[in-house]
């Protein structure tokens, strides 16, 4: 019997969000706009979302309610971020990130608490809210400056004709900056943490650059790790000694990346460091191809090697292998205004995040081919947590066509119509 036999592949309903596993061993997802989902059979299927609700049994009201989190504490308590419109006199609503947590697994929810103070410009990355060995909560969060540049100078492909957006934001000048917020008390209160973190290459020689999206784990010394996305072509990490109070300089590791979001998470049953990202080399990010190849790799020494590369998904047009070499040092890097004619079953693979269930590793991302005009999907596929170990099969690619209908209704109705919609 082989590691696909003990696979399988679905579709996540709650789209860019995560889940816990509750006492009864039922799978509980939280959607934007505040709603759950539950499966019965370790998320091949989940039951329809249900508003969440209050102690009084009302729903709970607030605004945008994009999740940036969702943990099951030590405390066996749930605790949700989100981000939510408050109102600050004499400015209106703003848009803050809240905390909100469930005693009863998740039936009913806290009035919710503020994070940052509506004055700290910064939100999360989906997912990204962590609960340490300590007990604290910490919240990685980014505070993007110019990004409403974007639109100005995309790149784009032809695909049967027509022009294709391949690259948004970053590829007009814009600064991103990391920081954290962090809380001993289960989420009642909330403290920013020392400093604010960005790429400073050469010490300042080579320039500054954006550190974004940052997604945080704690590797088996204590140390707490943040991995995030820039424009140099390579993984951005900043390290903690003390739990999140203060960092380190931001600086490339040697895994390659395009400016797109990976995810870092501890590994409960070994403590290892597991990433998962867009693994493309820097000629492939000025070809157009920065979201078109998918890997997830292991660290077992605390982040200073990576091993077990393994290929999640990839386009036909690049190489399928799991390790790509870092052949640059690293430096700015973006895809050229105008990469010319692709193919139509030119994909894409973005937004990952993966999630832990008994001896089960669950990876959810968004899957689209772009020359196909469909809806994109936003896949949950499950592999034993033994398998990452392993050095085979190390190419777990799905098929590229993608036909509107497979998607089933209740997923078409959380999921955005888009040619490409850049982020």
């Amino acid at each position: 019997m082989t590691i696909k036999d003990h696979c399988f592949d679905a579709l996540f309903p709650a789209g860019r969000s995560g889940f816990v596993e509750l006492d009864d061993g039922r799978l509980l997802a939280i959607h934007r706009g505040l709603a759950s989902s539950v499966s019965h059979d370790h998320g091949r299927t989940w039951s329809e979302p249900q508003p969440l609700v209050d102690k009084a049994g009302r729903k709970i009201e607030g605004g945008l309610h994009h999740v940036t989190g969702i943990v099951k504490l030590a405390s066996n308590r749930i605790g949700i971020s989100y981000e939510a419109d408050i109102h600050v006199p004499p400015f209106g609503a703003i848009a803050t990130n809240c905390f909100s947590w469930s005693d009863d697994q998740g039936q009913t929810w806290s009035d919710m608490v503020a994070i940052n103070r509506p004055d700290q410009v910064g939100m999360p990355y989906h997912d990204s809210l962590v609960q340490l060995t300590s007990g604290r909560l910490v919240q990685p969060v980014r505070a993007c400056y110019a990004a409403g540049q974007s639109h100005n100078a995309p790149a784009y492909c032809m695909i049967n004709g027509t022009p294709c957006n391949i690259e948004g934001h970053a590829h007009s000048p814009e600064m991103d900056i990391t920081f954290v917020h962090y809380s001993d008390d289960e989420g009642q209160t909330w403290q920013r943490c020392e400093d604010s973190i960005f790429v400073w290459l050469d010490d300042g020689y080579q320039g500054v650059y954006a550190c974004d999206e940052p997604t945080l784990a704690q590797a088996n010394d204590g140390r707490l790790v943040l991995a995030m996305r820039s424009t140099i072509g390579r993984i951005i990490e900043a390290w903690s000694n003390d739990g999140g109070q203060t960092w380190t300089r931001a600086v490339s590791n040697a895994l390659p990346n395009s400016y797109s979001p990976c995810r870092i998470r501890r590994i409960p049953t070994t403590g290892d460091l597991h990433m998962v990202w867009n693994q493309v080399s820097a000629n492939e990010i000025r070809g157009g191809y920065r979201r078109s190849r998918l890997s997830s790799a292991i660290s077992t020494d605390n982040g200073k090697t990576w091993i077990n590369f393994k290929t999640l998904d990839c386009c036909s047009q690049l190489n399928p292998g799991p390790h790509v070499e870092s052949e640059e040092p690293p430096r700015f890097v973006i895809a050229r205004q105008r990469v010319g004619q692709f193919p139509a079953d030119y994909c894409i693979y973005r937004y990952p995040n993966v999630r832990y269930a008994g001896n089960t590793v669950y990876f959810m991302y968004d899957r689209e081919c772009v020359g196909d005009r469909t809806r994109y999907r936003r896949m949950l596929r499950a592999m034993p947590i033994d398998s990452l170990y392993h050095d085979e099969p190390w190419d777990l690619r799905l098929s590229n066509h993608v036909h509107e209908g497979d998607v089933p209704p209740a997923v078409q109705r959380v999921m955005q119509g888009t040619s490409h919609i850049e982020a």
